[in-house]
């Protein structure tokens, strides 16, 4: 599974943290789509593989999750 998060609030971190779990092979524009992120200004922080990745919009399209990855949207 694939540990998503959504931070709500940036300035109060668990003021609203939502937390879902998804099937690992989507990417995150895939994501982004479902959530309805895609007018706003959001940032993505991942852990794939181990290693923390800080993806730019432009490449969530080829940033596929896999099992045990974990991301973290919150808004910019």
């Amino acid at each position: 599974m694939v540990n998503l998060f959504v931070i709500n609030n940036p300035y109060n971190p668990q003021d609203g943290l939502d937390h879902i779990e998804i099937e690992p092979g989507v990417s995150l524009h895939t994501i982004d789509q479902e959530l309805g992120f895609k007018d706003e200004p959001w940032l993505a922080v991942a852990y794939i593989d181990g290693k923390q990745f800080y993806p730019l919009r432009e490449e969530w399209e080829d940033t596929i999750l896999g099992d045990g990855d974990c991301v973290y949207f919150m808004p910019h």
